[in-house]
């Protein structure tokens, strides 16, 4: 549960009842206590047992919840945060080993053992059977001695464990029956002079070291009484080399010399202290809880002291105290019976408001804006509020003075004093001067420089009357008043929406600077009066500057919203401060040294100290003093004698301690909660020594941590990174919660620096190593299966498609050869139809004139003879018209199958047109070809053609031409054929006749 609120309410509240309740001599003794608020801490009844473990976390050990854990934001049931097995347990005491384990004592409950290493829970109870049991369940106390051994005293006697056998009880003195321990209810155990002291029901025992003897002793006011439970002694200490001890009738210190104890003897006026717990929290104070409140002793001088804040010497009154403690913030936390755990507060404010210097009447509004301050030559002090002015004089005496609602003034931004002692304002509406009591404006300058009147932003005096004051999106404006002159400077500013001069920076002996909002920095050289734009070696693209603070060993110090710049014009060497060096905010608004040398710098969430020795600044904060972090632009002024105020947004204060004496202490930063996926690890989890794992399918981790410093928990802040993931820091913030989702597989450390509200950075950085773990198919042979897999499944197919294009290949080249013969049959087809006679299917003349070319070469290659034969049907003519065209048809395919059956494979035979066929006879002479001829003419007549069932006689004549084989000319060789067939015509048809060959015949 998130605390934020609560310590705020505590730290704020305390303080402010401090300064108006608290006499500011005596800061030591200046204490308010008031109720925790945390609700879980809250509730607590009564609370017996509070410290820190070795990590600076706070445990509270209750008869409510248990254990709770603590670290200044968020309380935590450290027993039961998931289960009722251990709810509503009443602890008591608690111890904490070197090895990290943790001995919790119970009332009823007996010893609880929780283990570091082993997240293991270990209870030991007492039992009659078992002589080295625990003596009793009602466990009072737990003591850990320079021998590592640990002592548990209850109220049915003592056990111990030895260093050697960790986690076994041995019973003390258990058939001793004469031993004063035996069976006796013990209150507190420490360890003195080289020996064990028991506080018991009965007095106090002494235990040498070796536990070979005793010694009891009483107190010196008990050892008369005999009322039930008077021999009581509640408490025994070892504080700084002294044994005390605390019983109902007061507290006690041994004397060595005596071997007894003496009485603290108390005040008149202070009633004994009817003691419980004894504790050493700051050096040579000692603090007494009693069963009715909380006192404080001083030991070097033996007395007893008083709480300033109400002169009681009871600090806490109407408290059972049973418990105390005092965190590295030197608060005291107080537990108490039935009434829940205090924190107390000292009074040791760095700063004091001044409104608790005033007149009740004049508070209300010295708590208003304060954005001007200034201490005049004269002694007075002077503060600026939104419509007033307040003035202290030197006598400590304050007035107030109105400006009137007709000035219109809303903001003073400056207060000067000149030669004269007379007080001028720099306004939001103008110059003013206040003199004689009386508030008048100033508009003589504006009229010599002809503008109107306008916001003065600043303003400086010069010793020989000279005014310096920056307007408002114009520039400076410097006036010598006595000489009635003006002059307009730096108006570069002119024209830039929102620009000014936030500071006109004076040094004696130095170069005047103006730093402007938007424009940059200038600089005057007071030989030449001459202003110029100083050029600095800042990459950043950075114009704005809030002040300029020059140091005559060449330094300045520079102003801005991203930190402090330290520029060293010799070296022209810059040093950056942000956040990071202890700043509380990167806004810095204004810079000053303080009557000491030292520099503080005001930002806009409180003011800072630069440690020279720490080379870092010190934050301030509400819980030093402060009624607000809010500071106010150049409100600031050193008096002559050294008194320093501030302005802020709720009055102004006055530096009351000297901070140079404060010592400071870097805190530590922890982890308070892991939790993965809604499961909470944190008890089970050892961030030192182990590495968290987390699964691949994780889906969100949440890592918690606190900065253990509890003086203002709100202002502490922290940056990380997440290394695997990203070198790069966060920039600081206040959240104290991490979130990682859906990381990816590998090894992270995420590295946490934190700072306190001070500014100091934590003792070391937090470290986080762990590891979210690689899926299945993350494995290296899970990877290489896979390699080889897509290798052979890159062949498979490579082979798949490599025989698929051979099928493909084959597919292709029996369709191309299928369609290749497809078109050369259609070729020869088409050829044939061109060569061919479609009604004889005999070759045309074409046809027949290219075979005869072949047989022609061939035959004169092998020089054999050619005969042609030209054929023409008898009668055709008269038989077509007899019979018709049809018979004529008939008659000339069955004249054309006739003459292709007779003739050899070697010869051509051809329609020539209409009745005219035409016949090459290979290796065939002319008396050969005659022969031939007569043959079918013979056939002829025998073999006549049916037409319609008629009969048809069928003659030809022919005619034989056999020329030189020289001759090539298929012409030559039809017209000799011709010359002889028209013979045979004339001789009466139906023979065959050889043509007369010239014997000069040759080729042509």
């Amino acid at each position: 549960m998130d605390v934020f609120p609560c310590m705020q309410h505590i730290l704020k509240r305390g303080f402010l009842c401090l300064m108006l309740l608290c006499s500011p001599t005596v800061l030591s003794l200046d204490y308010q206590f008031s109720p925790i608020d945390d609700p879980l801490l809250a509730r607590q009844a009564s609370v017996y047992d509070i410290k820190a473990d070795k990590q600076g976390l706070l445990w509270f050990s209750s008869d409510t919840d248990g254990l709770i854990r603590f670290d200044g934001y968020r309380s935590a049931n450290w027993l039961v945060p998931d289960s009722n097995e251990y709810n509503r347990l009443n602890i008591n005491r608690m111890v904490f080993t070197e090895r990290g384990d943790m001995w919790l004592g119970g009332w009823g409950e007996g010893l609880l053992l929780l283990k570091q290493q082993s997240k293991e829970r270990i209870n030991f109870k007492a039992d009659s059977t078992d002589d080295n049991a625990l003596a009793s369940d009602r466990v009072q106390e737990i003591f850990s001695d320079s021998q590592d051994r640990i002592w548990i005293g209850s109220a049915g006697g003592v056990n111990i464990i030895y260093p050697d056998q960790p986690y076994r009880l041995t019973r003390f003195a258990l058939n001793q029956t004469n031993h004063p321990l035996n069976g006796q209810r013990i209150w507190g155990i420490t360890e003195f002079d080289n020996a064990i002291w028991f506080a018991t029901s009965n007095g106090i025992v002494k235990l040498n070291s070796d536990l070979s003897t005793y010694t009891q002793l009483d107190l010196p006011a008990l050892n008369k009484l005999v009322a039930d439970r008077a021999r009581e002694v509640r408490n025994i200490a070892n504080i700084n080399n002294q044994l005390w001890a605390l019983s109902s009738q007061g507290l006690f210190l041994y004397q060595a010399a005596c071997q007894c104890f003496t009485e603290i003897e108390t005040p008149e006026d202070l009633p004994t202290p009817r003691g419980n717990v004894l504790a050493e929290l700051s050096p040579g104070r000692l603090w007494v809880g009693a069963s009715d409140g909380l006192y404080l002793f001083d030991i070097p001088s033996l007395t007893w002291l008083k709480n300033n804040s109400n002169n009681n010497y009871n600090f806490l009154p109407n408290a059972d105290v049973r418990s105390l403690h005092q965190n590295s913030s030197k608060q005291l936390w107080v537990g108490t019976r039935d009434r829940g755990i205090f924190v107390g507060l000292a009074q040791h404010s760095v700063f004091k408001p001044l409104a608790l210097t005033m007149p009740a009447t004049l508070q209300e509004a010295a708590l208003k804006r304060i954005s001007a301050v200034y201490h005049d030559k004269t002694g007075n002090l002077w503060l600026a509020t939104p419509n007033q002015l307040l003035r202290r004089d030197p006598k400590q005496q304050w007035q107030i003075f109105d400006f009137g609602w007709q000035t219109g003034i809303r903001k003073v931004f400056k207060l000067y004093s000149d030669a004269n002692d007379v007080l001028w304002l720099a306004t939001d509406v103008g110059l003013f001067h206040f003199k004689d009591e009386q508030l008048t404006q100033e508009t003589r300058p504006f009229d010599l420089a002809n503008i109107n009147s306008t916001a003065v932003t600043d303003l400086f005096i010069s010793t020989t009357g000279t005014f310096y004051f920056s307007l408002w999106q114009q520039g400076m404006l410097i006036w010598q008043s006595d000489k009635q002159d003006v002059k307009m400077v730096i108006s570069d500013i002119h024209g830039i929406n929102g620009d000014l001069i936030h500071q006109i920076s004076v040094q004696d002996g130095l170069p005047l600077y103006a730093a402007s909002r938007y424009s940059g920095l200038f600089v005057n050289n007071a030989a030449q009066e001459r202003w110029s734009r100083l050029t600095l070696p800042i990459q950043d693209d950075i114009d704005g500057f809030g002040c300029a603070l020059p140091e005559d060993n060449g330094i300045l110090w520079l102003c801005s919203e991203y930190g402090l710049w330290q520029f060293d014009k010799t070296n022209n060497n810059l040093l950056h401060y942000m956040p990071e060096q202890g700043l509380p905010s990167p806004y810095i608004n204004s810079a000053f040294f303080d009557a000491h040398g030292q520099l503080w710098a005001l930002t806009n969430n409180g003011p800072a100290r630069f440690d020279s020795q720490l080379q870092r600044f010190v934050s301030y904060g509400v819980a030093d003093g402060l009624p607000d972090l809010t500071m106010q632009r150049n409100a600031y002024s050193i008096s002559a004698d050294g008194e320093m105020v501030l302005g802020t947004a709720i009055g102004a204060v006055v530096l009351n301690n000297e901070p140079e004496q404060e010592v400071f202490q870097p805190p530590r930063l922890v982890l308070t909660e892991l939790i993965v996926d809604g499961v909470d690890l944190t008890r089970e989890f050892d961030v030192l020594n182990e590495n968290l794992e987390l699964p691949y399918a994780f889906n969100e981790l949440i890592i918690r941590f606190a900065v253990l410093d509890y003086w203002e928990p709100e202002l502490n802040s922290a940056r990380s990174r997440l290394i695997g993931l990203s070198d790069q820091w966060s920039a600081l913030n206040n959240s104290r919660e991490i979130r990682y989702v859906n990381l990816k597989p590998g090894k992270f450390q995420l590295e946490i620096e934190g700072q306190n509200s001070r500014g100091f950075n934590t003792i070391a950085p937090l470290r986080l190593t762990f590891s979210v773990a690689a899926p299945w198919y993350y494995s290296v042979w899970i990877w290489l299966l896979f390699i080889v897999s897509l290798l052979a499944l890159f062949v498979l197919i490579v082979w798949l498609r490599e025989a698929s294009l051979r099928r493909q290949n084959v597919r292709l080249h029996d369709l191309v050869k299928q369609r290749t013969q497809e078109l050369e049959s259609l070729a020869a087809q088409l050829k044939n139809r061109a060569d061919h006679d479609p009604l004889t299917n005999l070759l045309n003349r074409d046809g027949f004139a290219e075979n005869f070319s072949r047989l022609l070469a061939h035959a004169t290659r092998e020089n054999q003879a050619v005969s042609l034969v030209l054929i023409d049907i008898d009668y055709f003519k008269m038989l077509n018209d007899q019979y018709g065209h049809n018979a004529g048809d008939v008659v000339l395919q069955h004249f054309a199958k006739l003459l292709s059956q007779r003739i050899r494979g070697t010869d051509i035979v051809g329609r020539w047109g209409g009745e005219e066929f035409v016949l090459a006879l290979a290796n065939c002479n002319a008396m050969d070809a005659k022969v031939f001829c007569q043959q079918f003419l013979r056939l002829l007549q025998h073999d006549g053609c049916k037409y319609q069932g008629t009969q048809l006689t069928i003659s030809a004549t022919m005619g034989i031409a056999s020329l030189p084989l020289s001759v090539n000319s298929l012409q030559q060789w039809v017209k000799y054929a011709d010359e002889a067939l028209y013979i045979g015509k004339n001789n009466g048809r139906n023979q065959a006749v050889i043509a007369t060959i010239p014997t000069n015949l040759t080729s042509t």
